[in-house]
């Protein structure tokens, strides 16, 4: 009740922008001209939300990276993640899949992203050899190929920045240093789709417009944008030091190499994470993969499942990649030869074998959620259903008129993109503000080709 209240008082602060309650082509907007907030209650709004806000958030603390020394971006200031801005400053755990997104086609980004697919994948001309040992190097070497560069590039600027642009800016810049490896390092199938989404933007000029308009003039989802952005990074941080703290612990424990232990478990999380929303593989998923005939075959079980189990010493019926590959090793060691059972290479097949698994992520199970996610697919089959209708820019427009274009292209282009349309109904489920935002930019849209 409390962040709903303070959402609607959001709202009822004025900007100077094309989405500003004055706003004539808007019914539903005209009755907040009534009401306003006084100078007092907007400065003891604004210092609680600083207050409070910052105390909910963790401590953001990155990873020290070189910056690309042409940057188009260089921060002139800083400001608190939740800090509200003064209107002067604006210038002219649930998932649920689109039934949409699976029947209709849509426009890939010719930047799309990581997928386990493209990290096992071989050359087609060439013959992989039978060498047990190739298919841990194969995987390996696709990761660190991918790894060499950003997944995420900034488009080019057509137009000079505001002081909110270049924040917003600023924002998406700092995605630019992560990697495949760093995206892959995610345990949380949520955030990697967030993060999908805006790698999938890169090639998407329309839709970064948009949204730098959005964040310039709607004062909800400019606070909930920092918050989200803010978390986002604190959890690709902490998903790559515990990547980096696993693998050192495996393999101190079992002595294998290093670069077998991390493309074994980056392999793990490509598959699992997609599968099952979380780092694991049910004893059910992996008795369908070929590791049930190396139990029985070469470690001398003739139980698959009950050696299974025997490993699983955490969650029951489910297994982490560090006791799958620990408890592997050292059975190996015991029982076969290592070269014959490398833990590593098990886990390969473990992961080409269930890349194309059906996935096991759970239906939407809140039934409040359930119904944002019912609406905000409603409104992706609305974009869909206007699509032949499109509006374009016109030279009598003024330059209010212009930015509202410019957003609803953007929201036109965004529809295409099954990887942003999936980022933004995790937005839209999961958080108040941008949910508010979202509903008036439909409710604009809406009128908009109504009207037409």
């Amino acid at each position: 009740m409390r962040l709903q209240l303070l959402i609607l008082l959001f709202l009822a602060i004025p900007t100077q922008s094309f989405l500003s309650p004055s706003f004539d082509s808007t019914d539903f907007l005209v009755t907040l001209n009534t009401e306003r907030v006084s100078s007092t209650a907007k400065f003891g709004l604004r210092t609680f939300v600083k207050k409070r806000f910052a105390g909910w958030l963790p401590k953001h603390s990155r990873r020290k990276r070189k910056r690309n020394e042409d940057s188009q971006i260089v921060p002139e200031y800083e400001r608190s993640v939740a800090q509200p801005i003064d209107a002067s400053e604006s210038s002219p755990e649930y998932l649920s899949s689109s039934s949409y997104g699976e029947e209709e086609e849509y426009a890939i980004s010719k930047k799309e992203p990581i997928s386990a697919t493209a990290l096992l994948n071989t050359d087609e001309n060439s013959t992989p050899p039978t060498n047990s040992r190739y298919d841990s190097d194969r995987l390996y070497n696709n990761l660190s190929n991918l790894s060499s560069q950003a997944l995420y590039s900034l488009p080019p600027l057509d137009h000079e920045l505001t002081e909110l642009g270049q924040e917003f800016r600023q924002i998406l810049s700092d995605f630019t240093q992560y990697t495949a490896r760093d995206i892959l390092c995610l345990r949380d199938y949520r955030t990697r789709v967030l993060c999908e989404g805006v790698i999938a933007s890169a090639d998407e000029p329309l839709v970064y417009r948009a949204f730098e308009i959005l964040f310039e003039d709607l004062y909800p989802l400019r606070v909930a944008g920092r918050i989200v952005a803010k978390k986002l990074f604190n959890v690709i941080e902490e998903s790559i030091q515990d990547h980096e703290r696993e693998v050192a612990e495996v393999t101190e424990t079992t002595g294998l190499a290093q670069k077998d232990v991390e493309g074994a478990r980056l392999g793990f999380l490509s598959v699992a994470i997609p599968l099952n929303g979380k780092p694991y593989f049910t004893v059910d998923q992996l008795l369908k993969t070929a590791i049930a005939s190396t139990i029985v075959d070469t470690l001398g079980f003739d139980n698959p499942r009950v050696f299974l189990e025997r490993i699983n010493s955490q969650t029951s019926g489910r297994l982490q990649f560090s006791e799958l590959m620990v408890g592997l090793h050292k059975c190996a060691e015991e029982l076969c030869a290592l070269e014959d059972c490398n833990a590593a290479q098990t886990i390969h097949k473990i992961v080409v074998d269930l890349v194309e698994f059906p996935s096991a992520l759970p239906s939407e199970k809140d039934a409040k959620r359930q119904r944002y996610s019912d609406r905000y697919d409603d409104m992706v089959h609305a974009f869909r259903q206007w699509e032949g209708r499109i509006p374009e820019n016109s030279p009598d427009m003024g330059r209010r008129q212009e930015r509202i274009m410019e957003v609803v292209q953007g929201c036109f282009r965004g529809a295409e993109n099954k990887y942003v349309v999936n980022a933004l109904r995790i937005l839209y489920t999961d958080y108040s503000g941008l949910r508010v935002a979202g509903d008036l930019i439909f409710g604009i849209v809406s009128k908009l080709m109504k009207d037409r």
